[in-house]
């Protein structure tokens, strides 16, 4: 559509409909950012803070692996920090606690579970009994299939989160243990329906002799003693795809033998 659309501009500067526009760049400056351990401590906090706000967004707009890439490389400030003084701890402390946090959301975003729980782990050591941190651990551990740890981690997380008075984790717990129970259930029921098709795989009957009673157990003609014929025997009837190929071959034969005997008829008639 050009830079002032199919109209163009009537006023000054007056620029065609559709007209290309083309723009010329001078840079004027490039800032690079100095080497690792060359920042101060507030440095190093100020560009991790910068890294975690832009990861932030970053997960917001759903781009979790960008959002992960944000957080690993603002954790590179906070923990190269040769010599922490005494007051530099508890803002140290409080990054990192943010930034492990963050890091355990995108990582389960990502389906790193491990890498998650390692996270939160570090988050937990931090700050002991930490409600968002347990929550995402058995957020992990639902994910990985292991309900047991899942439900554990979740009841700590909930009664940490009522000791802190953080509705937003009691609500978040709540929700996830839904989903957790959901899970369970829906992988029992698949459980159950693998163990099923192996069963009925094993041993099936026919399609025209299920739930009925082997009424030709005693019935030599019907496949004898001992024979997994359609009337009785040891496997308790034949497969559906072995009574289909029986079939299949008897219906053969006799096209056979009739076209044979169709054949052999006017030969007869002649001779006769």
């Amino acid at each position: 559509a050009g830079g002032y659309g199919g109209g163009g501009s009537p006023s000054l500067p007056r620029v065609p409909g559709s007209a290309v526009l083309r723009y010329e760049l001078e840079l004027l400056n490039l800032e690079t950012e100095p080497d690792l351990w060359d920042l101060e401590f507030e440095q190093k906090l100020g560009f991790a803070r910068e890294r975690r706000e832009r990861g932030n967004r970053l997960f917001k707009r759903q781009l979790f692996r960008e959002a992960d890439e944000e957080y690993e490389q603002g954790l590179r400030y906070l923990v190269y920090m040769p010599q922490v003084e005494e007051g530099e701890k508890a803002p140290l402390d409080a990054e990192l606690l943010l930034m492990q946090l963050n890091l355990t959301a995108s990582k389960l975003r990502c389906n790193r579970e491990a890498a998650a729980l390692a996270h939160a782990t570090k988050a937990l050591a931090i700050q002991p009994e930490h409600p968002k941190a347990l929550y995402r651990i058995g957020q992990a551990h639902t994910q990985l299939g292991e309900y047991a740890k899942a439900s554990a981690a979740l009841a700590r997380a909930q009664a940490a989160g009522e000791a802190a008075g953080d509705t937003a984790v009691i609500a978040a717990v709540e929700k996830e243990k839904t989903r957790l129970q959901e899970r369970k259930e829906r992988h029992a029921r698949q459980r159950k329906a693998a163990y099923r098709r192996m069963v009925r795989g094993a041993d099936t009957p026919d399609l025209d002799t299920a739930g009925r009673e082997d009424d030709t157990a005693g019935d030599k003609s019907a496949g004898g003693e001992g024979e997994a014929g359609p009337g009785g025997g040891r496997s308790g009837g034949r497969r559906p795809w072995k009574a289909l190929l029986s079939a299949s071959v008897l219906a053969a034969c006799i096209a056979a033998g009739l076209a044979t005997y169709l054949r052999a008829a006017p030969l007869r008639a002649d001779g006769a």
